[in-house]
């Protein structure tokens, strides 16, 4: 029986294991997810403010 009862021990053990590192890859997901949602948003705001700065240019350049 001590050692069905060692095997449960580890088998529960390993369990916890595995739900402990799906739990950290669920969290290290969603930061990765969080971040390149942030280098999205932070580009197309480059974008944006380039547009604006080349139309900015070509209206300057039509004015006399």
């Amino acid at each position: 029986m001590n050692s069905d009862g060692a095997s449960l021990e580890r088998h529960q053990d390993l369990a916890k294991r595995q739900a402990d590192l799906a739990a950290i890859h669920e969290s290290l997901d969603l930061i990765e997810s969080e971040l390149l949602a942030n280098e999205v948003r932070s580009k197309l705001d480059r974008s944006r403010f380039l547009r604006e700065q080349l139309a900015a240019a070509r209206e300057d350049r039509r004015s006399p």
